[in-house]
């Protein structure tokens, strides 16, 4: 009978004798999370904050004590200053940090807002702000060359100033009614 069985439905019973000897082995012989490998000399850490190229204490600082929220200081008519580009925010709200004046106090401008220096903010990318003085277009890159750029305004008079597609999504002000 077990013979006329096992002829008649082999596979089944191959199939109940694995079942078996994997239970079987399961059981005696449980599943080891491999050895951890040891830590050698060679793997990377995090460099120090002072050793990177661009780095600079008093520029950091500056940027973590400015006023977000609220209305901008250089609002008053002031006049013109030169300004350095410290910071750029694109979430919640476009804005982008700036030192101004000699104290290097951090001041934030939002998209279309006026800058120090008589410009407007036209277009923030991921690293560059682009300012528009006149109809011409200016690029201030966060981490800028050691070679100083040249004025993109002083080209050919029949040349327009173009601004060069970002490799981020730019973000361009809203148009709004001026008196």
């Amino acid at each position: 009978m077990v013979v006329d069985v096992i002829r008649r439905h082999p596979l089944w019973l191959a199939g109940v004798v694995g079942a078996v000897v994997g239970t079987i082995i399961g059981l005696f012989l449980p599943i080891r999370a491999p050895e951890a490998g040891k830590a050698s000399a060679d793997e990377w850490s995090l460099p120090a904050a002072n050793s990177v190229r661009g780095y600079n204490d008093t520029a950091a600082a500056s940027v973590r004590q400015a006023r977000f929220w609220g209305a901008a200081d250089i609002a008053k008519p002031q006049p013109k200053q030169q300004w350095l580009l410290r910071a750029i925010v694109t979430r919640p709200v476009t804005r982008i940090g700036i030192a101004v004046g000699p104290t290097k106090d951090m001041v934030w401008v939002p998209l279309g807002g006026r800058l120090p220096d008589g410009t407007v903010l036209v277009a923030v990318n991921r690293d560059t702000a682009w300012t528009d003085r006149d109809g011409c277009r200016s690029p201030h890159s966060l981490y800028p060359s050691a070679a100083p750029a040249a004025d993109p305004c002083l080209q050919d008079a029949n040349a327009r100033p173009v601004t060069p597609a970002a490799s981020a999504p730019a973000s361009t002000p809203s148009k709004t009614d001026s008196p």
